[in-house]
């Protein structure tokens, strides 16, 4: 199973210590491949290159000092929602919540 995780090279290592993340899943209930992401991050598209392409994300854990906006478009355009500090979703894809799967953009903000 694939692992992927980007730190932003301004970034230090003990960054996910820090609790400034967000790690995504894609599937539901936390399984399948995972991409973690260390804020802050700004993330206008999801094709890393051209072998990875994280838009069908299904599930996701935020760290307890993360804000995570998502986005159904690239460059952080169209509908979007914010996921707070601790957030465990099992399902992204979950209409009830104002949520959806196909995230296209990303930003993380850290928190105090």
């Amino acid at each position: 199973m694939p692992v992927l995780v980007l730190i932003p090279v301004a970034q230090h290592v003990d960054t996910m210590d820090g609790g400034c993340w967000a790690r995504f899943f894609d599937g539901e209930n936390f399984e399948g491949d995972q991409l973690t992401l260390v804020g802050p991050a700004d993330l206008p598209n999801m094709n890393f290159n051209r072998r990875y392409y994280w838009g069908g994300l299904d599930s996701v854990i935020v760290g307890p000092k993360a804000r995570v906006a998502i986005y159904d478009a690239e460059d952080y355009r169209n509908r979007t929602a914010t996921l707070n500090p601790g957030d465990r979703i099992k399902n992204l894809d979950d209409r009830k919540l104002g949520l959806f799967e196909d995230i296209e953009s990303v930003k993380i903000t850290c928190t105090q």
